[in-house]
């Protein structure tokens, strides 16, 4: 066997057993977690609203039905949506937002998983916030600035 293999398998492994998430207790880190989700939506809604509201789209992509609407998901042709979007104009501080051409239902994974289940199963795209699993790998990245380097060195890349 190749022993470079071997070096990289028990050095990732230190890695991943060396490193925790900052914080003491996990409910207060949870809280943490929660708040700082809490302050990333409200920045994200105060930057971008959907260009259309639910008269328009059929359905209300923050509370989709449990069944993809028959003209689901909304879409537009390329040239509409390219003259909505100046490149040049990057400016989304408030009060000067950014309208986004958004028809794809947002689901949050605690509250709607066997909806989204119910989507993914029919084949239909859909956007999935609060993963627990995605959440636990953001908390690597806060927690760490220096983990992507880590991890880095540990596969010799």
């Amino acid at each position: 066997g190749d022993d470079s293999n071997t070096i990289v398998s028990a050095s990732s492994r230190r890695f991943l057993k060396e490193w925790t998430p900052k914080g003491k207790n996990m409910e207060i880190m949870s809280s943490q977690d929660a708040q700082i989700l809490k302050q990333k939506e409200d920045r994200y809604h105060s930057l971008y609203r959907p260009k259309f509201d639910e008269k328009t789209l059929g359905y209300d992509i923050y509370n989709c039905p449990p069944q993809p609407p028959e003209n689901y998901p909304m879409a537009w042709k390329t040239s509409e949506v390219l003259l909505n979007w100046n490149p040049n104009d990057v400016t989304t501080m408030a009060p000067n937002y950014r309208e986004v051409y958004q028809g794809l239902c947002v689901f949050d994974y605690e509250k709607h998983y066997e909806i989204a289940l119910t989507y993914r199963n029919l084949e239909k795209p859909f956007v999935i916030r609060n993963d627990p699993k995605v959440m636990a790998v953001v908390r690597k990245w806060d927690d760490d600035p220096e983990y992507l380097h880590k991890v880095r060195e540990c596969y010799n890349l």
